[in-house]
């Protein structure tokens, strides 16, 4: 079973805080080095997640039309 890149990013988050940027960017910049853009666009996907649990842009989006 593979992992979503969001998973991976919550986890790398959950255990190294502010250094899980960098940790996904170094996976980031070895699946460029290795040609493989299948990683790259994983790990790009994991770093926007992130970014996003960093800035705490964990909202919810409630309908007030009722």
């Amino acid at each position: 079973m593979e992992s979503r890149p969001e998973a991976t990013a919550g986890d790398l988050y959950a255990r190294y805080g502010d250094a899980a940027l960098a940790i996904a960017q170094t996976h980031l910049d070895e699946a460029r080095v290795d040609g493989d853009a299948a990683k790259a666009r994983y790990w790009i996907a994991a770093c926007d997640e992130i970014r996003r649990l960093h800035s705490g842009d964990d909202t919810v989006e409630i309908d007030l039309s009722r």
